[in-house]
């Protein structure tokens, strides 16, 4: 009897079925180039190479003093991946969507990302980029006192919005991404801005208002930014980027970042 698996199985080799279907050659040589295969794909399966690893840079991600586009979380994270290689383009997007990618998917980094409790089991935390306070922005004086009874912007689905809720701020009005947030202070529809010192700085300027015309409250809160991972995020891999920020801190290059993007 034939065994037509063999011509399925192999169809670009179809003389080697007809050869096995013959009983001129034995079946464990049949069989070799299926283990071989069955080898390849495990390895293939098993190895998350750089090239699979998908780097989304959420919209706050502009949070240093800005010398040349994209801020100090970018030109840190863009450093490493030179450092181990991977030349895919960073995805921009919104910051609640590349969080919801990085918590639902695999091998995906994601910054910058506020590392407070409620979060610690959602992510791996690969990298501290920088230090930063929780700050009320208004254009007005305003005593920080009735705060909890005006209408603050905040951006959605951010660590902002926990303070907010332990602060007792319940006027909140949801931002997509922090540029929205500084436009409606402009524009009125809110009194106050909640966000992070420096990205406060970073998007004032960038829409030509000088930051001494805006008044910031004292920390509300410190806060450190992380390069994050997707929790199933290849061990290897982020100790491969891992790896390449110790060696930028230690070659000066975080330095030379750091004084270049004025960041004490």
């Amino acid at each position: 009897m034939e065994t037509p698996y063999v011509t399925t199985f192999f169809p670009v080799l179809p003389q080697l079925g007809q050869a096995y279907n013959k009983k001129s050659i034995s079946p464990g040589f049949v069989m070799l180039p299926l283990r071989l295969l069955a080898l390849i794909l495990a390895c293939t399966l098993a190895w998350p190479a750089a090239a699979q690893v998908r780097v989304l840079i959420g919209s706050t991600s502009r949070f240093a003093p800005d010398a040349g586009g994209q801020g100090y979380a970018y030109a840190v994270t863009r450093a490493i991946a030179q450092r181990v290689g991977y030349t895919k383009v960073f995805e921009m997007m919104p910051w609640a969507r590349a969080r919801m990618i990085t918590e639902h998917e695999n091998n995906v980094l994601l910054v910058p990302v506020v590392r407070v409790p409620s979060r610690e089991a959602h992510f791996q935390w690969l990298v501290p980029l920088l230090e930063d306070d929780f700050v009320l922005v208004s254009q007005k004086p305003i005593e920080m006192k009735t705060a909890a009874q005006r209408n603050i912007c905040v951006l959605r689905g951010s660590a902002a919005i926990e303070l907010a809720d332990r602060l007792g701020y319940r006027h909140l009005g949801l931002a997509t991404d922090e540029e929205q947030g500084l436009h409606s202070l402009l524009a009125g529809n809110c009194d106050l801005w909640l966000v992070g010192r420096h990205p406060a700085m970073t998007l004032i300027q960038q829409v030509g208002r000088p930051v001494t015309s805006f008044y910031f409250s004292a920390s509300l809160e410190h806060l450190t930014m992380y390069l994050a991972a997707s929790r199933s995020f290849n061990t290897d891999e982020a100790r491969r980027w891992q790896a390449a920020y110790e060696t930028m801190r230690t070659d000066g290059t975080i330095t030379a970042l750091r004084h270049s993007y004025k960041i004490d």
